[in-house]
């Protein structure tokens, strides 16, 4: 991302002109997926709470030690989960696969209008309120930023120039092993085979399946929350569960339904 267009973003967040942010964030992230710091800004510049999640999953894909990302990913799976309707939630509106240009597409909720009665004028007001505080958190993460990129520099600069530091030896890392228990099946009276996986680990999951260094992603589960997959029946299938928490390690477990069942794993 050019220092031009990281300069255009931060005033169009400051000025709360969200939309010109998200345009210029969108087309950075289409260009370079890779870039970190455009998908930690674009998470600040949107406003649907699952469309910021899922850039904060990107950011910590990247850069798994992203402490701040770590920080809003855990109260935003707090309020998701809270929220979380009984016919589950709606699918990602980030649209990362386009067919003319390749360019990054952000579908946006269309505003739905205020029912008969309803006092517009306060609506106005929320909805001010709503953004000024958008835009407040949009800088507080800009600054953030703008600080670890200056000591980043900082630190590159005293390794060239020689410059030592005293350090302690950090604290070893515990690392808790992610793991599946065996499925539980039951006969169902067609022929189709399913599994459902819950997630009881504490920490959001995504879900693998395939072989080793070719698995293809299911879904993202976060804290308590399940979701079910068709399985081939009678095959033995690997599936893995990796955590975006870099104090949790990868698990994996073959897993195998009959014919005709309907099975369950927690994932813990």
């Amino acid at each position: 991302m050019h220092d031009e267009q990281l300069q255009h973003a931060l005033r169009a967040i400051r000025t709360g002109n969200l939309r010109e942010a998200r345009r210029i964030l969108g087309q950075a992230v289409n260009e370079d997926p890779s870039n970190a710091a455009a998908w930690w800004l674009l998470a600040s510049a949107i406003e649907d709470t699952e469309q910021r999640r899922q850039c904060l999953l990107q950011v910590l894909r990247l850069k798994p030690d992203h402490v701040e990302a770590h920080v809003m990913l855990e109260k935003l799976e707090e309020q998701r989960f809270k929220m979380t309707p009984p016919g589950g939630l709606h699918l990602p509106v980030i649209d990362t696969t386009t067919a003319d240009g390749g360019l990054l597409v952000i579908r946006e909720e269309q505003a739905q209008l205020p029912a008969r009665g309803t006092n517009t004028v306060g609506v106005r007001e929320r909805e001010h309120r709503r953004v000024r505080t958008e835009v407040l958190v949009g800088a507080m993460m800009v600054t953030i930023v703008l600080c670890a990129l200056l000591g980043a520099g900082f630190i590159f600069m005293a390794g060239r120039m020689g410059i030592g530091t005293a350090s302690t030896p950090a604290a070893p890392v515990m690392v808790r092993a992610l793991g599946f228990d065996p499925p539980e099946c039951t006969d169902t009276p067609v022929a189709a085979s399913t599994i459902l996986f819950v997630n009881a680990s504490g920490t959001a999951v995504e879900v693998l399946r395939g072989p080793l260094n070719a698995e293809e992603s299911l879904f993202v589960l976060a804290p308590m929350e399940q979701n079910v997959v068709e399985a081939t029946p009678a095959q033995q299938i690997r599936y893995v569960a990796r955590a975006v928490d870099a104090s949790f390690a990868q698990g994996g477990a073959i897993i195998e339904v009959p014919v005709g069942s309907a099975c369950q794993s927690i994932i813990r």
